[in-house]
């Protein structure tokens, strides 16, 4: 799960371990974090959400996407994701670290 707050008047780009960008009109509430589905039409090794920074607002994944993020940040030319996205993904972290919604052992673990 992908769980996001925005304006609903933002648009949303999701970039996939198999290189497949995808973006989306509108959005969630924002006040209320829920699930979207973007129906994917390949399977991909990870996914990252908000990309580049378009939208003013943090995503938190799931623990099993967090891990394939992790995992393609490891690999070689960090599996080709943008210098801004792995800034943007460890900011994140750590600022829901700081909220208390990780504990910093796993946060510290991804870096």
């Amino acid at each position: 799960m992908i769980a996001s707050k925005r304006p609903s008047s933002a648009s949303e780009k999701l970039e996939t371990g198999s290189f497949v960008q995808k973006q989306k009109k509108g959005g969630l509430n924002a006040i209320q974090a829920k699930e979207e589905n973007w129906g994917l039409a390949q399977k991909a090794d990870w996914i990252m959400a908000n990309t580049q920074q378009k939208g003013y607002y943090r995503v938190f994944y799931d623990n099993k996407t967090m891990y394939s993020i992790h995992q393609a940040l490891m690999a070689a030319n960090h599996s080709n994701i943008h210098e801004n996205n792995r800034a943007q993904f460890i900011d994140d972290l750590l600022s829901f670290a700081r909220a208390g919604y990780l504990n910093y052992y796993e946060t510290l673990q991804m870096l």
